[in-house]
Parts: structure tokens; sequence; C-alpha cells
């Protein structure tokens, strides 16, 4: 009875510590209660690990083991501005050796900071497992800034096809507290959304494209994005975020993406002809004659292709021989929307 009794006692305090906001007061001759010095930080990274020293001295009566049954160990609980609670279970640090009462003992505590940004209240607290929750300390305000930030340089977006894949060079600068790992497990890479013109998601999960190194809080480094465009045309919001594999999405923790609105066209083929002008020739000559080529569709050719061939026509003098056509290879030239070539074809000998 005496030990129930106790740890409704013990049950107690700790339920008025979380309704006032401050640590539980140990009556005299309190078997578990606990003073605590430390000075986290003002802010930290949100999602990510701190590592906290703190100092606990058992003001109580009996000793706290560090190992056996019922052992003692140093947690925390998370509550808003409010003072809702949010995590109560905080990462467990050992004592490493047992404390006896009226003595100190140093620890570095492991404190996992909430994943959203946000202004919180920090309270460090002994725990007998499996018994109860001593004294609590004061609460620590603490605010959890995006830990995984980043600025985008300048993008520039070409006019693109449907259905085409294209490759973007981005400019990156980590702008956060926290490393980016190209390598090993939750890597970082960049990718990308499609959005539609009401802010509909297109497409969600882009292709991936890999950081050509670690990145430090400060460093930069220029990302060769890989981009497949939506499969049918129409104005769209090309949205690059990094993404920490198997976490979040940065722009989920705080960060800013960078959103560029971009045009999709249907690939069109189309060209244009014009002769130079007209020429007088004899009958079975040959001649060259001057024609421009516009490119009129929305599509360049390749930059290398097999030589093209230009049909020049000639005819002989004898009426029994019909009209000839033949072909000469033309060295190929690009031709981008909207610009022209002139195509002149290699004369032919004259036909005897």
């Amino acid at each position: 009875m005496l030990r129930v009794g106790r740890i409704a006692a013990l049950a107690f305090t700790g339920l008025a510590l979380i309704l006032s906001g401050y640590p539980a007061a140990a009556a005299p001759g309190d078997a578990l209660s606990a003073m605590y010095v430390a000075s986290p930080p003002p802010s930290a990274g949100a999602g990510t690990a701190l590592q906290l020293p703190v100092s606990v001295t058992n003001n109580g009566t009996v000793a706290w083991n560090a190992t056996g049954a019922d052992l003692v160990d140093l947690a925390y609980h998370w509550m808003d501005g409010t003072g809702k609670t949010l995590v109560w279970e905080g990462v467990r640090t050992p004592l490493g050796a047992d404390v006896l009462p009226g003595t100190t003992r140093s620890l570095v505590a492991t404190i996992a900071l909430p994943a959203q940004p946000g202004t919180y209240l920090l309270q460090l607290a002994l725990v007998k497992e499996g018994v109860a929750w001593l004294n609590p300390s004061a609460s620590y305000p603490v605010q959890a800034t995006p830990a995984f930030l980043a600025s985008f340089g300048a993008v520039s977006v070409p006019a693109l096809l449907n259905a085409t894949t294209y490759t973007f060079s981005v400019p990156l600068a980590n702008s956060g507290v926290a490393p980016w790992t190209a390598t090993g497990a939750n890597l970082v890479d960049l990718s990308y959304h499609w959005l539609d013109a009401t802010g509909a998601v297109v497409v969600w999960d882009g292709v991936r494209s890999p950081l050509p190194a670690d990145v430090p809080p400060g460093g930069n480094a220029t990302v060769s994005a890989t981009v497949t465009t939506p499969t049918k045309a129409g104005s769209y919001v090309l949205v690059f975020d990094l993404v920490r594999e198997g976490i979040a999405w940065f722009g989920s923790l705080g960060a800013t993406p960078l959103r560029l609105p971009a045009q999709v066209s249907v690939a069109t083929y189309a060209a244009g002809y014009s002769l130079g002008g007209t020429q007088a020739g004899l009958i079975g000559e040959s001649r060259t004659v001057a024609v421009t080529v516009t490119n009129s569709g929305n599509v360049s050719p390749p930059t290398c292709c097999p030589a093209r061939r230009v049909r020049s026509r000639s005819r002989t003098r004898s009426p029994r021989r019909s009209a000839r056509t033949r072909w000469r290879s033309m060295p190929c030239a690009k031709a981008s929307p909207g610009s022209r070539r002139r195509a002149r074809p290699t004369p032919e000998p004259r036909s005897s």
C-alpha cells in the first residue's frame, strides 16, 4: 500500500507540473526527487537530434539505479506554446552509473526535435521505468527552425514540347543548418512536381537527379536536372524541390521550392519553301536554283543527321528519252523553329 500511495503522489505531482508549466517542488522526504541544470539553445533544426549537456542531482532519499529492474533514465517532454503535450515519451538517455542521494551526475541527453518548424517548450524529466516519472525541469522555450533549406539560382525555361525529356542546369545553395548527403541512407536528391493552371498536381514524384557531392551548410552545387514534360499540352507550373529520400520533401519541412511557369506545346513539324527567282536555261541543261527552307514548326532537327538529298531534274534533247531524276547529297544544317536555310544543290554535269 505504501508503494502504491507513493506512486499516486508522484503521478499527481507530475500532473500538477504539466498543468502549471513549472517544475514540481519536491516535498521534504520525497523518495524520488531531482534537480536539473541545462542550457538548451534558443533554436535548433526541426527534425534533427540535439546533444544537450545536463546535470542531474538526486534530491531524494533513495538511490537511482542505472541497471536492473525499475532503472532510472533521463528523458524529456515536448509541448506547444499553449502547454499542450506533443511528445511525452522522449528518447531515453541512460544514467551510466547509480546516482546516490545528494550526488550529481553529468550526462549528454539526446533530444529529438519536432519535425515541423515552430516554437516549443522542452521539459527534461527522469523516469523510473515501469514505476513513475520524477518531477521535471523548468520549461525551456526552443524554436525549431527548418534544418533543410535551399536557395535556388536563376533557371531558364525553354520552349517545351509534351512528353519530352529535357536537362535543366539548376544552381543550389544550402541555406539550412544540416548537410545534404549525396550517398547513403536518406540521401538528398533534386526532383520536381508539375502543377496545372489551377494548381492541381499533375506529376508529384518527378525524375530524381543526384547531387554531384555532399553539400555542407553554406555550400553550393549545380545539378543537371532531368525533367520529363506532361503528356498533354497546356499551361503548367514546374516546381523544383529537394527531397530527403525516405523522410520528406524540403517544401514540407519549411523550405521554399522554386516555381517556374511553363508552356507545354504539342510537337509540330512544318516547313515553308521559296525560290530565289526565275532563271533561263537551255534544254538538257542543269541549273543551280537557290531554295529557302523555313522551319515553321516548333521542333528543331538534330544537330547531326545523315546527308540530305536534293532532287534535280534534267531533260535530254532526244524526244525518245524520258525525263530523268537525279539526286545530289547535301550537308545537314540545323534549322531552329522560325529560322531559314538556303539550300544550294551541287550542279550536275551538262547532259550531252
